[in-house]
């Protein structure tokens, strides 16, 4: 019996230490408006930068809306560092509201202009 409620136990804290560390690692969503961009090259740029910071697990960068979607760790980094990578980069980005983030989507009819690289429009 004693055996068994051992194992019971590490199963229990190991069953607790999964859910703590899915909290730990809880993404949030971030959506910037970016300006600067005037091709794919510089969508690839701007990706980029948003990916080398720690803590952004995503980065979709759209060129006809001038804007992008992160998904980062609140607890890695924070809407500032972003901003900074991407000015270190060479444009700015401030954070949208939703209501700027559904106009600025409403105009992106081509969700495919995010990762393609055209090769007359590289930089």
């Amino acid at each position: 019996m004693n055996k068994i409620n051992r194992v019971l136990s590490v199963a229990v804290v190991a069953s607790f230490m999964v859910l703590l560390g899915a909290n730990l690692y809880a993404s949030d969503t971030a959506k910037l408006s970016v300006d600067g961009m005037t091709c794919n090259g510089c969508v690839k740029s701007v990706k980029s930068a948003l990916e080398k910071v720690d803590g952004v697990e995503s980065a979709q960068v759209d060129l006809k809306s001038n804007s992008a979607v992160v998904a980062f760790n609140p607890e890695k980094t924070t809407l500032e560092t972003m901003e900074k990578a991407v000015a270190d980069a060479g444009y700015s980005a401030k954070p949208q509201s939703e209501k700027q983030t559904d106009k600025a989507m409403k105009k992106s009819t081509d969700s495919n202009t995010m990762e393609k690289m055209e090769p007359d429009q590289a930089d």
